[in-house]
C-alpha cells in the first residue's frame, strides 16, 4: 500500500466546527444533557469567540460550544444540583 500525506485545511475545518450543521449537533447534545439533569437546567450553544490551545499544544479553531447551566441562577458547589448535573453529563459521554 502506498504511503500518502495530509495536509488539513485548517481554515475549512474550523468553518466546518463553526457550522450550523455541527451547531446543531451540540445543540442536541446539551439538551440531552439538560434533560437528564432535570426541569432546573438548560442548554445554550454558543461559537467559542477566539482560537484556543488543545492539551498537546495544538492550536484549535474556534467551533461550537453547548453548556448547561441552571435556569436561576448558580448552585452552591458540592449541592445536590451540582451533582445531578454531573451525573447527566457523565451519561451523555460516549
Amino acid at each position: 500500500m502506498a504511503q500518502m500525506k495530509f495536509r488539513a485545511d485548517t481554515k475549512g475545518i474550523g468553518e466546518f466546527l463553526a457550522g450550523r450543521e455541527v451547531q446543531k449537533m451540540v445543540r442536541r447534545s446539551g439538551d440531552a444533557i439538560a434533560r437528564r439533569a432535570g426541569p432546573k437546567f438548560e442548554a445554550d450553544t454558543w461559537i467559542s469567540p477566539t482560537q484556543g490551545t488543545s492539551a498537546k499544544g495544538n492550536s484549535t479553531p474556534p467551533r461550537a460550544i453547548s453548556g448547561v447551566t441552571m435556569k436561576h441562577g448558580a448552585f452552591p458547589r458540592g449541592s445536590r444540583s451540582a451533582e445531578r448535573l454531573q451525573q447527566a453529563i457523565q451519561a451523555g459521554r460516549v
